[in-house]
């Protein structure tokens, strides 16, 4: 689902470790204007980060009608009430599938990459560091947007006085036409396959190389779908309980 109305939509989310002293940081982004809210957290628990999003979103901007975001631990317990009484509807992805929370995670691979450039020792230069981020990304010319994201949110220009005049309907039109353009390059040599209830697959565990051992096993398996939806997903038995996860981590068992 991709929005045109802003504020209508935000995604969140945690980034880092970075450096020996592990810091992490908050990410807050509208879907719609590419706004972006960072800000560093010191103990990664669910409180911390329901605190945080309050402070750096609820409390600034109008209230969004969706949040979406991981299945990190980060995001559960005081987080979910949080939205809850909020009357927002949380959106979590599915388990080790970034892809579906792709907006800030292109924003993290750029925030990423400018960190390994700096130096950073101590907990305020990595605050100093978390508002020149913001202050980028708000005032870089966007491709897709053609503008900056600080200019569609706020009508007016990042760094100069004059008016902004995007249009946010005609920016989404575009964004729109080169997602489409992206997926049929991505699926152009792919093999058509849809899964059925019924079907027995194996999960693909190339997202957990970091934490399994060269012998062990690629795959893990089989498991009977007992569930399909139209959103690239299947819910799948995994014996003792029902799990939804996104079809690219499924190889199908012929």
């Amino acid at each position: 689902m991709i929005t045109t109305q802003p504020w209508a939509e935000i995604a969140v989310d945690l980034i880092g470790p970075f450096g020996s002293q592990k810091f992490r940081a908050i990410t807050i982004i509208d879907t719609a204007t590419r706004l972006l809210e960072m800000a560093p957290i010191s103990t990664p628990d669910s409180y911390q980060a329901a605190k945080l999003i309050d402070q750096l979103w609820f409390c600034r901007y109008p209230r969004p009608q969706r949040c979406v975001f991981d299945q990190g631990s980060e995001f559960k317990l005081e987080f979910l009430e949080m939205l809850k009484s909020y009357g927002i509807a949380p959106v979590p992805t599915t388990s080790k599938n970034p892809t579906a929370n792709s907006i800030i995670e292109r924003i993290h691979l750029v925030i990423g990459n400018k960190m390994r450039v700096e130096q950073i020792t101590n907990a305020d230069e990595w605050e100093e560091f978390c508002s020149t981020c913001i202050f980028a990304t708000r005032a870089t010319f966007h491709s897709t947007l053609q503008t900056s994201p600080g200019a569609l949110t706020f009508g007016r220009n990042m760094l100069f006085d004059f008016a902004n005049t995007t249009n946010v309907i005609t920016a989404h039109k575009r964004h729109v036409t080169k997602m489409l353009k992206d997926n049929l390059r991505e699926n152009k040599n792919r093999i058509p396959h849809e899964y059925v209830p019924g079907d027995m697959v194996r999960i693909n565990l190339s997202a957990d190389k970091d934490k399994r051992s060269k012998m062990s096993p690629a795959t893990t398996g089989p498991f009977k779908v007992v569930a399909t939806r139209p959103n690239g997903t299947v819910t799948i038995d995994r014996g003792k309980f029902l799990e939804l996860i996104n079809i690219r981590r499924l190889l199908p068992v012929k």
